[in-house]
This record gives structure tokens, sequence and C-alpha cells, in this order.
């Protein structure tokens, strides 16, 4: 896991697909017209973390992202010195290599992955009030693929990228005319309106949180949690 600045010491300029995929999403990111800002102020601060892998199978992949959110989590907490809840602006992204021809392939791994870290069963989803738990820390996390093409808010480069935030902050932060204002601006980026998954959260904290982590090419809301396994 790196931040911006030492990602661009470490990886290799026009060779290396991870800083290619670098560029291509802070270029994306920088985009006056970009929707999330959280993700651009986290460019600034100097708190956007990333951690770059080419999938070769679950477990590994899963190993890799699991260990970057425990040295996420760790670091943010020192330097809050262990208080409160994670920063909003505080933003892991992971991205992986796959030779996925489709959204549901990407979908259906970030499922698996999701399985993996929170370390529940698909049944678990479901429930009331579900939210992505890891070690105790409550966490927000979004899939953004390549094949989102009308959905342009969700395609932020070649690699399959899974943005990871601080939930409880992130529901404190994004208040209702935040989330109003959030929504004007993708309803602007993207071509299509925002989807009905995406949260006002007051008043809404007792609903599942795993719908808008997988947005589709329409309007419509996702049913069934996309994963490998059977249910």
């Amino acid at each position: 896991m790196d931040t911006v600045k030492d990602s661009f010491i470490k990886l290799s300029p026009n060779v290396d697909w991870k800083f290619q995929g670098l560029v291509s999403l802070l270029e994306t990111i920088s985009n006056p017209s970009f929707p999330c800002y959280f993700a651009k102020e986290a460019v600034e601060r100097n708190t956007l973390f990333f951690g770059f892998y080419e999938h070769e199978t679950l477990s590994e992949t899963s190993d890799y992202i699991k260990q970057d959110i425990s040295d996420f989590l760790k670091l943010e907490q020192e330097k809050k010195q262990g208080s409160g809840d994670l920063d909003p602006y505080w933003v892991l992204i992971i991205g992986l290599k796959t030779n996925h021809k489709t959204l549901k392939e990407d979908h259906e791994l970030a499922g698996d992955i999701l399985l993996n870290i929170a370390g529940c069963k698909v049944e678990d989803i479901y429930k009331k009030g579900w939210v992505l738990d890891y070690q105790g820390a409550k966490l927000f996390m979004n899939v953004n693929s390549r094949h989102h093409k009308l959905r342009k808010s969700r395609n932020l480069g070649q690699p399959l990228y899974l943005v990871i935030q601080g939930f409880d902050a992130l529901v404190e932060t994004c208040t209702t005319p935040v989330r109003e204002a959030i929504n004007k601006r993708v309803d602007r980026y993207d071509e299509l309106p925002h989807s009905e998954a995406l949260p006002m959260y007051e008043g809404e904290n007792d609903k599942s949180d795993w719908q808008q982590y997988f947005l589709t090419e329409s309007n419509d809301v996702i049913e069934k949690f996309p994963h490998h396994g059977k249910e």
C-alpha cells in the first residue's frame, strides 16, 4: 500500500501497467466534473492510498487486500492517535489486473473478495442493516469497472478498482444536502440518472449497504449478491 507520491517514486513510467493505471486514475479523479469530492480531497491531503495486484487466485488476492486494509486502518488510527472514526477523506483504492470481458465477471470477483474479507456467508449480506466489517472496523466499498460505459462515475480505468472508506464517518459526512449535491454531480457526469441504490443515509441506517457497491448499466437496483458460489 502506497500514497500517490510513493507510487510515482516506485513505479516505472511507460512499461508498468500499475503506473499507467495510476496516471489514468488520477486524471479521472482530477477531472473537474468527476463527482466524488472525497477522492479529490484525499489527493490534496495525500491520504489516498493504493495497492495494485495481478489477480491470480481468490485466496492470494484477498490476502493482499486484507493486508492493505490492515495497514490502512493502522496508519489512520496512528495519525488520529486511536480516537474517533475513520476520516472520510482517507481512501484506499485497490487496482486488480484481470482478463475479464464483462461487468458481471468484475462484480462476481469483487463479491467473492468481499465475502472473504468480511468472513461471512451470502445469507449474512441480506440481513437488515448489514455493513462490511473487517476486524471490527465498518467499511464502505464500491466497485469500479472499465465495463461501465454509461455509469462513468464507476469507471476509473483499465484495472478493476475497489474503493474503500470508513463507513461511519462517511455516513456522518453525507448529510442529505451533501448526498443530494453528489447525486446531481453524478447525474451530470454519467449518461443516465444516478442509481436508486445510492442512499441518502439519514434515516436509512437500517438498510443493507451492499447494493450500492455494485451498480448496473441501468437504473435497476441489483437484487442478488454477485459471487461465484451458490446461495
